[in-house]
């Protein structure tokens, strides 16, 4: 059985990072608490749960079964240790974030979340569980209109398909998108279905952007689709892969840029709910 790893463990660098800045000042720390198998089912589906659950105390795998495959629980998804607790864990610390913002916070960041690529019956590209899915439903028992804005180098399919059908979520992904990229869709032309038709954003750009040319790009999509949809409240998913240097990335952007786009979103003056995302270096 395999551990978690340096993907699992990048939330607890981060935290490190902010207590050694002495950051925590400015926060209020809440404790999070553990997603329950209702906040799994809001998104994913029964079978797949159940598959995460049964494999939870289990020591040692020695096959991929068809039924592991089936779920998208090999490859970039292994079965690792105490799966269902990890899930669980994910989703209750993104639900305490908009539990605060449903409460009166005005801003709130949990960056053990923005796990945008699992999909209601499988994982996918290291995600076990779509909190950002889960969150925003959540949101919307609140809120008319949820936009959410997703900055990792990866296009946040995950999140789009779950909502592509809706017109009260826009999803905007500003991605890398080339051949053989992971996970291969995001173009410009796929805008949503149905009533959700127009409410599907996607921002591709070419390997190598720089900050001169990505700022410029996010600031004017953005404030388009805000000007356009009027959010009630908005979800970032902030994955740190978009950055210089990251090896499964390929931009030349710096943390100057990505706080030159956040700082937008703050102007808007609505409820913004901040995630982590991926991040490999």
């Amino acid at each position: 059985m395999l551990k978690l790893g340096a993907i699992g463990n990048r939330s607890a660098v981060v935290d490190e990072l902010v207590r050694s800045y002495d950051l925590l000042q400015f926060c209020k720390v809440i404790s999070p608490k553990r997603g329950t198998l209702e906040d799994l089912l809001s998104f994913h589906s029964s079978d797949y749960v159940e598959c995460l659950k049964r494999y939870n105390n289990e020591d040692d795998i020695e096959e991929v079964t068809d039924e592991l495959q089936e779920f998208g629980l090999a490859y970039d998804c292994p079965m690792i240790e105490k799966v269902y607790d990890f899930v669980s864990s994910v989703v209750g610390s993104t639900l305490s974030a908009v539990d605060a913002i449903l409460e009166g916070a005005s801003i709130a960041i949990n960056w053990h979340g923005g796990w945008h690529h699992a999909q209601r019956d499988k994982a996918a590209g290291f995600c076990y569980v779509n909190d950002i899915v889960i969150g925003i439903h959540k949101l919307r028992t609140k809120f008319q209109k949820v936009l959410y804005l997703d900055l990792d180098v990866h296009h946040g399919d995950g999140v789009e398909d779950a909502f592509s059908f809706s017109k009260y979520v826009m999803t905007v992904s500003f991605h890398q998108h080339e051949p053989g990229y992971f996970p291969g869709t995001g173009s410009a032309s796929n805008i949503g279905f149905g009533a959700g038709k127009g409410y599907t954003v996607n921002a591709p750009y070419s390997r190598d952007i720089t900050g001169q040319m990505f700022v410029p790009y996010f600031q004017s999509v953005a404030t388009a689709v805000y000007d356009a949809f009027e959010p009630d409240v908005c979800i970032v998913q902030c994955g740190g892969d978009v950055m210089v240097g990251d090896p499964l990335g390929g931009t030349n952007l710096i943390p100057e840029d990505c706080m030159k786009c956040v700082e937008l979103v703050l102007s808007w003056n609505i409820p913004i709910v901040f995630l982590g995302g991926g991040e490999y270096d």
